[in-house]
Order: C-alpha cells, then structure tokens, then sequence
C-alpha cells in the first residue's frame, strides 16, 4: 500500500481531520497492476511498468504539497502521482486515468495482466476496464487531431 502513497504508520481517530478531505481523496482508486510474460522455459517475467511523470507538470509542481508534518497529519501520500492523477476530475461518467508507462516495445507474445483489486466497484454497479494503447509525438488515442494542428 505504500507504493500508492498510503501512509500505514498514521493512526487516526475517528474525531482527527481527514487531510485530505473531501469525497475524491475518500474515494481514491488503489487497484494495482502488473503485466507479466512468460519466456521459454515457462518462468514468468514482470514487465517493468513506469509510474513517474504520469502526472501533469503542474500539478506536481505547484498544486500538491506535503504539510511539513505529513506523515502525522496526511492519511496518505498527495506528492504520489497516482494520488494526483486521481485528483484530476473526469468530466464524464465514462474515463482512463494513466496508470502506467511501458517503455519497451514488446515483442509478439502472450501477456497477462494481474490485478490486485482493492476498489470496490459493486456498490454503485461501477465498471473497470484495463486499456493498453500506445501513444506517439501527436498524443494518444486519436493521431487525426494532432495531424490536423499540423496542416
């Protein structure tokens, strides 16, 4: 839990105030990943995921600071970029938070992603889904829009 920036020595009670407080930060997704291969000889094989610079320069920069006593204070981590990522609001109901990066090309082969799922979605019929997308120079999903600024 630490990796998501969980402080797991605070002890809080019940009157102390939540920093950060608000739904978003209560609701804050903590599911991990991880994609694994396997190679000749049948042992499995991690592939290195990225999880820094996800998050958007000004944000990390200038929006999420620690308290000078964070770890007393703060129920979790708001420097961690998964935390921050969060914390940018979807305007729709439908949304892709970035997760991770892989920096390698991965060659032809099977995959396996495993999910420790920590977020519980039954209680609002919610829905989870892992894309894996590649993204180039132009951005993301759609290249026409960066073609298109080109032109």
């Amino acid at each position: 839990m630490e990796d998501l920036g969980f402080y797991t020595t605070l002890n809080l009670t019940e009157d102390d105030v939540a920093n950060p407080c608000g739904l978003l930060p209560k609701a804050y997704f903590n599911d991990t990943y991880s994609l694994i291969t396997s190679n000749d000889t049948d042992s499995f094989i991690e592939i290195e995921m990225e999880d820094d610079n996800i998050a958007w320069d000004v944000d990390t920069e200038e929006k999420f600071d620690e308290n000078d006593n964070a770890e007393e204070v703060q129920w979790i981590d708001v420097e961690n970029e998964h935390f921050i990522v969060w914390m940018n609001v979807a305007g729709l109901p439908y949304f892709r938070k970035l997760w991770g990066r892989i920096e390698e090309d991965l060659p032809e082969g099977k995959y396996k992603v495993v999910i420790v799922n920590n977020y519980d979605v039954a209680s609002f019929n919610g829905q989870k889904w892992v894309v894996i997308s590649t993204t180039s120079r132009f951005g993301g999903k759609v290249t026409f829009i960066g073609v298109l600024y080109i032109i």
